[in-house]
């Protein structure tokens, strides 16, 4: 049976899971957004609040399991929750896709950064938001792939017809990891992940993370 004749029409593709180990989620062909639903800590609140307040908080960096902890130490310095946090979810893709190495952003956002409903041309994305408003995506069964990105022109998600029924936009909470999988997943053309940056409301940043297998 083909991967396309497994993917009902009106199957939702967004699971939320409660366990780190139910993230094994993603590899089912049906599925391509998985939520990790989690509760903020003290600590890690903390380091987000004063990353939100350093001045052009962004940080870029690539780093393998063995040099996870110096590269993080020096690109997240005086950060150790961060640290510990960032190192925890990579250590997690590493073991989802066997990569040899992980790519990471970190950085704070004054606006959205991709405000349409987008695919993106990855394998699979993790995405923490640690302040702000978290990550949307919708079910593939509700969207109208046609209308995607630009193809919509001037008009917004909610006037272009892309959205099939009404209130389906769904959002990560703050703290949630959320994996996307994307267009170049294997067998999952056309069947990336639908999401946007979220909207952005008076002066309220967003710290954002984003890990990409390498």
């Amino acid at each position: 049976m083909s991967p396309d004749s497994r993917r009902g029409k009106a199957a939702p593709s967004v699971r939320f899971v409660d366990e780190v180990v139910e993230l094994a989620a993603v590899f089912a062909s049906t599925t391509s957004v998985v939520t990790l639903r989690r509760a903020p800590w003290n600590g890690l609140m903390n380091d987000a609040l004063r990353a939100s307040t350093t001045p052009g908080f962004r940080r870029v960096a690539e780093f393998t399991p063995e040099t996870a902890m110096q590269s993080l130490g020096k690109e997240l310095d005086g950060f150790p929750h961060l640290v510990a946090d960032v190192q925890l979810w990579a250590e997690v893709l590493v073991e989802l896709t066997g990569c040899k190495s992980v790519g990471l952003r970190i950085a704070v956002m004054q606006s959205p950064m991709c405000p349409r409903l987008h695919v993106d041309l990855v394998t699979l994305r993790l995405v923490v938001t640690y302040l702000g408003p978290g990550t949307e995506f919708v079910s593939n069964h509700q969207v109208d792939r046609n209308q995607l990105g630009h193809k919509a022109g001037d008009r917004t998600d909610e006037e272009s017809g892309l959205l099939l029924a009404p209130g389906c936009v769904q959002r990560a909470g703050r703290f949630d990891v959320v994996l996307l999988k994307g267009e170049a997943w294997p067998e999952n053309k056309g069947f990336g992940a639908v999401h946007r940056s979220p909207p952005m409301h008076g002066a309220s940043p967003r710290l954002v993370m984003t890990l990409d297998p390498l």
